[in-house]
This record gives C-alpha cells, sequence and structure tokens, in this order.
C-alpha cells in the first residue's frame, strides 16, 4: 500500500480551532488499508494452521508405520501324490522316479490350507482340503518350494483369479500340476521341479506330432480330393467344349450344304428351263411305255429281225431332242439290219 503525502492526513487540532473534517477520498483509502491488513492476518493464519496440520498427519502417519508389524515370509508347500492311489499307480512312480517320469497329482499350501485343480462338470475345477488329505489321491511326499509375503486376502484374491472351469480339465496340457505351477509364481515362490508333470508333457509332444501327421495327411488328402475335382471339371469343361465344337461345325457343314443344295437346285432349274430337258425326259419316257405297248399288243416274236425292233423304236422316239439328230442313230440301226440276217433268211 502507498503512503499518503502529508498534506492528504488529517491534522490534530492545535488549541481550540476544530479539527477540519477528513475528505471522501481519505476515508476510503483509509478503510482500503484496514480490510488489507485483515486479510493479510487471515491468509497467515490460515498458512500457519495447515502447516501444523500437514506435519500432524505425517507424525501420525510415521507413528501408523512404526506401530504396523512387518510382513512374515510364510511358506509355500508342495504337496505330491500318486494320481489315483491305486497300487499300481504307486509301484509305477516308484519304478521311474529316479528317471523322472510318473503320474502325479500336485497341490500347494499356503496358510494352512491346501489348493488345487481338476475336472468338474461345471463351475470352477479349484478346490482345497486339508494338508495331506486328498481323498481322490494316495499321499507320496511334501516339497518346500519357497516362501510368500502376501497376506490372507491377497491370496484369496489370487485364487479368484485363478478359478480355471472345471471343464476345462485336460491331463495333457491343463491339469492339476499346470495349475499349481501357475498359483506358485504369481505367490513368488520357486518353480516346481521338472519332474512332476514331465509325463505328461511327453505325452502331449507325441500327441502334438500324432495330430500335426494326421493334419498334414488330411490336407493331403483334401488337396487331392481337390485336385480330383478339379480335373473332373476340367474333363467335363473340354468334354462340353468339344461337343460345342462338333456341334457348330455340324451346323456349319448342314448350312454349307443346304446353300451349296439350294444352289445346285436354283441352277438345275435355270439350265431345265433353257434346254427343255424335263419335258425330253418325259416324253422319252412316254415314248418308251407306247413302244412296250405295241409290242404286247402285236405279239411278235425273236423271229423278226432286230434291225426292225429299232427302227420302230427309233420312229416313236424321233420327234425328242434325244433323239433327233438321224445321223446318229441311223449308221447303228442299218449296220445292225446288214450284218445281222433274220432268222427266217438264214433257215
Amino acid at each position: 500500500m502507498s503512503r499518503q503525502p502529508e498534506s492528504a492526513l488529517p491534522r490534530k487540532p492545535s488549541g481550540d480551532v476544530p479539527a477540519p473534517s477528513p475528505s471522501p477520498l481519505a476515508k476510503g483509502m483509509t478503510l482500503c488499508g484496514r480490510a488489507s491488513g485483515c486479510l493479510a492476518g487471515a491468509r497467515n493464519g490460515l498458512r500457519r494452521q495447515w502447516q501444523r496440520g500437514l506435519c500432524g498427519r505425517r507424525r501420525q502417519n510415521a507413528a501408523a508405520e512404526q506401530a504396523q508389524p512387518a510382513r512374515e515370509d510364510v511358506p509355500v508347500v508342495l504337496h505330491v501324490y500318486d494320481m489315483g492311489g491305486d497300487a499300481v499307480a504307486q509301484h509305477l512312480n516308484q519304478v521311474f522316479r529316479p528317471v523322472g517320469v510318473g503320474a502325479y497329482h500336485g497341490a500347494i499350501e499356503v496358510y494352512g490350507r491346501e489348493w488345487s485343480f481338476g475336472w468338474s462338470d461345471e463351475g470352477t475345477g479349484v478346490f482345497s482340503c486339508l494338508p495331506r488329505h486328498c481323498p481322490l489321491h494316495s499321499y507320496r511326499e511334501t516339497i518346500r518350494v519357497g516362501f510368500t509375503r502376501m497376506t490372507k486376502r491377497e491370496v484369496l484374491s489370487i485364487l479368484r483369479q485363478l478359478e480355471w472351469p472345471g471343464s476345462d480339465y485336460d491331463l495333457l496340457r491343463r491339469n492339476c500340476c499346470h495349475w499349481c505351477a501357475e498359483f506358485a509364481r504369481r505367490l513368488g515362490a520357486d518353480p516346481l521341479p521338472p519332474w512332476l508333470n514331465s509325463l505328461a508333457d511327453e505325452v502331449a509332444k507325441i500327441d502334438d506330432g500324432v495330430r500335426d501327421v494326421a493334419t498334414n495327411a488330411q490336407l493331403v488328402v483334401e488337396a487331392a480330393r481337390r485336385r480330383g475335382i478339379e480335373v473332373q471339371e476340367k474333363a467335363v469343361e473340354l468334354r462340353e467344349n468339344f461337343e460345342a465344337a462338333i456341334k457348330a461345325k455340324n451346323d456349319e457343314l448342314r448350312e454349307q450344304v443346304e446353300v451349296a443344295w439350294r444352289e445346285w437346285q436354283s441352277r438345275a432349274e435355270e439350265l431345265d428351263m433353257k434346254l427343255g430337258l424335263s419335258d425330253s425326259l418325259k416324253g422319252f419316257q412316254l415314248a418308251i411305255g407306247t413302244w412296250r405297248q405295241r409290242q404286247a399288243a402285236s405279239g411278235s416274236t425273236d423271229d423278226e429281225g432286230d434291225g426292225s425292233k429299232l427302227m420302230d423304236l427309233r420312229a416313236d422316239v424321233m420327234p425328242f431332242r434325244a433323239f433327233s439328230s438321224e445321223r446318229v442313230c441311223t449308221p447303228s440301226i442299218a449296220s445292225s439290219a446288214r450284218h445281222r440276217p433274220s432268222r427266217k433268211t438264214a433257215l
């Protein structure tokens, strides 16, 4: 706040002289100064209270941390069972245990409770029981797999996350040992021994190989079937194309033959109209028929000469064009009459 000039401040009255009244501007500036002082005091007071409260909360948190006990290491235990619990499984596991192979059931114990995973029709496959008292299998041994610093509440939270459905249980790829390995990993414990699930892993590899071979064989068969279908479709297509080509060629040839036949008929009709061959042929046929009738009516025999017969036939056919030239038939008729005497003269 800027300092007021002395001329603007009110002066004390001297003697009996009355003091002049302050101006409105001076009154306003005085009120502003008082208000600013009050706001500054309030701000400083609030700041001191906030600092005292923050320090108090820090002291309380530190005291609470000192009073809270440190987390203890809770042991994580693996219980191993003989699968099925019968004497045969126990004997086989005892024989093959030194080579790291066997059929085992695993369970994890933490906070005095044993947890494992198995098959069920519905719901989750996770179940619990008293340690080393699983009713479905025969207890074999216990192995410590480390410690965890999680509380019971945190462990229950992990169990809720690992509620695998019981219908997803797979003896080779999703069994109790797989679940125990995942549970131990989330608890922060050590990995489980490899021999616990080695048999299932090896059989799973063999099964995967067999499935791969079966899948490849199925793919080959499917490819051959598709190839056969493609070849059959190609053969049908070729046959249809061949039949269509043959049909088109036959139609083309038929059309060409029809065109040639129509042209030949047209030319034959033109030639017939020019030469009159059809009328000559009809006249020739009529003459032949008349001559045969005449021969049948006259009752002539072979005693008559061939020359006379030919002369009669010539006389009947002479009016037609085919035999209009006398020089064509006359020499032959004459020579036949001259060189072949009748039978009556020879006698």
